[in-house]
């Protein structure tokens, strides 16, 4: 466990716009948003958005950090292509401040688009 794991935070307490690691800690994209199931209080996973690089990617995580939803969805909507679901059984540690799975880079990139 890395000295920042210790400081878990609930899939509930998690921002978005924090980065997403594989398990070595390669970041490959940053949270979108958590999917849950709240009235069975079940972590079902999350939705990673890939991007490409760039402005574009500092622009959401910038507005997922701050609670700016609007420009983020826009850019969902049109760069669907950019966003991948996690399945709660990969998610290995939710900090304040990142994600961790238990994927490799190749499994992160294969990783299938959420279900709409």
């Amino acid at each position: 466990m890395d000295d920042d794991e210790q400081f878990a935070v609930s899939y509930q307490g998690v921002s978005p716009g924090v980065p997403v690691l594989t398990k070595d800690g390669t970041q490959f994209g940053i949270l979108e948003h958590v999917l849950e199931v709240p009235e069975e209080d079940v972590f079902d996973g999350i939705v990673v958005w890939t991007g490409g690089g760039g402005w574009l990617d500092r622009r959401i995580q910038r507005d997922l950090s701050r609670d700016e939803k609007s420009a983020a969805r826009r850019l969902e909507l049109l760069q669907p292509q950019h966003l991948r679901f996690v399945d709660a059984d990969h998610v290995a540690a939710i900090t304040a401040g990142y994600i961790r799975c238990d994927l490799d880079v190749a499994q992160a990139t294969a990783l299938p688009p959420p279900e709409r």
